[in-house]
């Protein structure tokens, strides 16, 4: 198995990840202060929606909202989990 079909994929839609990384740059998500948690989450779920992934938030009673998206594979026989997060520290 080669990487070179990824490292295509990544060189034809390089200027579609700098804009969204600079969507969700532009999105404040300060946990300490509590500022537009819910309103990044909304935005990363939206961003996955865009990319034709099936998600959706989840209010917890503490701690900003969690994010979860769900694509089932051709083959399930293996399972990939990616965990992030998208709260930033203060400016």
């Amino acid at each position: 198995m080669t990487m070179q079909p990824i490292y295509d994929w990544i060189d034809a839609h390089a200027e579609e990840c700098v804009r969204d990384l600079q969507r969700l740059v532009r999105q404040p998500s300060i946990s300490a202060a509590g500022v537009g948690l819910r309103e990044c989450a909304a935005l990363v779920r939206d961003m996955m929606h865009e990319d034709g992934l099936p998600a959706d938030f989840h209010e917890l009673e503490e701690g900003p909202p969690v994010v979860f998206g769900h694509l089932e594979a051709r083959k399930p026989a293996k399972t990939i989990l990616c965990y992030s997060h998208y709260d930033v520290q203060p400016p």
